[in-house]
């Protein structure tokens, strides 16, 4: 027992590792994983009880095989099956809660495992940098320094996914020198980002620190100084480094900055027969002038053009969009809206929307009632995770989609941890 005990532990820290892996290797990973835990679960006649999350999540993907099985003759047997197949994000949820709820797994191996590899992510990105090849002999890929993940261009979002856990693991430490070791992982990690040439994850992340900084009122001045030392950084490589000075001048292409203090537009918007709807879509329209809102936009007109109750099927913008696109050529067709909430609200329409929303606020009620706590030591605790929660679901930043592969397990593990903040505050690694 102590043998499969290990083993299960292993699988459970490196998940973090398996992600910079190709998909097969991850889809072999979380398969293995999934079985030798529920298994292990059948074997020590370890019930699972679904909560109230557990049980909005299971109807979140029912609602999606009901909406695919409704639209099968539109997306055909393939993204059926992909329907089914999506079900793994509800068992890994459930997994890493129990396995977590029962003590079974190295919490604080887990977080140095997500530290040593934000650290290693980030200083091969520099690496990639200076000599144009990362440590494996990756050249940078269709303009972004992806590191270890070479042709997916998801490096930046990985570092500022997986960062509070970094954060979390340094505070487990037995030293003092914490909020030194706190802002210099900020500057290592956030630096990593700004030279992947992610501009959301940027964003995101030096929002976070911003929650942070609001939030975490014993570490206020270390998250205050890590925001300063960000800002200085990104301003030195915008003025001197050619790549991250065209790759952030490339905002323009997606807002124009010009059109928000243009008064022109005010005359012009006052001949829409007054109607605010109209003229509020007329300066969207003007401001917002990047691909990402054309395919915000796009999304919501074929959603509205479609089901709107159960919506159009899993995974089905790409084919419904390249359909729709002979009749209407002002729609950008991708594999999916770029937008979690935009995702389910076209795959899975309203119903799937609501489901989704109450999970989220579900979450968040439990993150909050932590706040209640009489034990100052929970109040850091919850406070990083609830920060994790508000930067990952802020409505109008892209993402991509949350039912795939690579970022869905990413996502429903990081999910997972959150809602098991309860557990996670009574490991005794956590108590400092």
């Amino acid at each position: 027992m102590e043998i499969k005990l290990k083993f299960i532990n292993f699988l459970f820290i490196i998940f973090p590792l398996m992600i910079f892996m190709p998909n097969v290797y991850l889809s072999m990973y979380m398969g293995i994983f999934l079985i030798v835990s529920i298994f292990l679960f059948y074997e020590q006649k370890i019930k699972i009880k679904f909560t109230f999350l557990d049980w909005l999540l299971l109807f979140l993907l029912i609602s999606s095989l009901a909406s695919t099985l409704i639209n099968i003759n539109n997306l055909g047997n393939f993204l059926l099956i992909k329907s089914i197949l999506d079900f793994k994000f509800l068992l890994l949820f459930l997994v890493i809660r129990k396995l977590i709820f029962y003590k079974l797994v190295n919490l604080k191996l887990l977080f140095l495992i997500i530290f040593l590899c934000s650290i290693s992510l980030s200083m091969d990105i520099f690496i990639q940098h200076i000599n144009k090849k990362n440590i494996f002999g990756f050249e940078p890929f269709d303009g972004r320094y992806n590191g270890f993940f070479e042709h997916e261009a998801i490096a930046g979002g990985y570092l500022q996914k997986f960062s509070v856990f970094s954060l979390i693991y340094i505070l487990t430490l037995n030293t003092k020198n914490k909020s030194a070791l706190i802002l210099l992982t900020i500057i290592i990690i956030g630096t990593g980002i700004i030279l992947s040439l992610d501009r959301m994850p940027f964003i995101a992340f030096f929002f976070l620190i911003i929650v942070l900084l609001i939030l975490v009122r014993n570490l206020r001045k270390t998250f205050f100084l890590g925001m300063v030392c960000l800002i200085f950084i990104f301003t030195f490589l915008f003025i001197n480094y050619e790549p991250v000075k065209s790759r952030y001048t490339g905002l323009k292409h997606e807002i124009n900055f010009n059109k928000i203090f243009d008064d022109n537009k005010k005359n012009y918007t006052q001949k829409i027969n007054n109607n605010l709807l109209e003229k509020l879509e007329f300066n969207i329209n003007k401001i917002l002038i990047g691909d990402y809102y054309r395919i915000y936009k796009s999304a919501f007109t074929l959603w509205a053009e479609n089901n709107l109750l159960i919506g159009s099927g899993t995974r089905s913008f790409s084919k419904i969009c390249n359909i729709k696109i002979k009749d209407n050529t002002n729609l950008i067709c991708t594999t999916h809206p770029h937008n979690m909430y935009l995702e389910i609200i076209f795959n899975q329409g309203i119903m799937g929307l609501f489901l989704f929303l109450t999970f989220i606020i579900s979450l968040i009620f439990i993150l909050t009632k932590g706040l209640l706590s009489k034990y100052k030591n929970n109040y850091t605790i919850n406070f990083l995770f609830l920060s994790i929660v508000i930067v990952e679901f802020l409505p109008f930043r892209s993402y991509g989609s949350i039912f795939s592969n690579v970022n869905g397990s990413i996502f429903w593990y990081i999910m997972a941890l959150c809602s098991s903040i309860n557990y996670i505050k009574n490991a005794s690694i956590l108590k400092y």
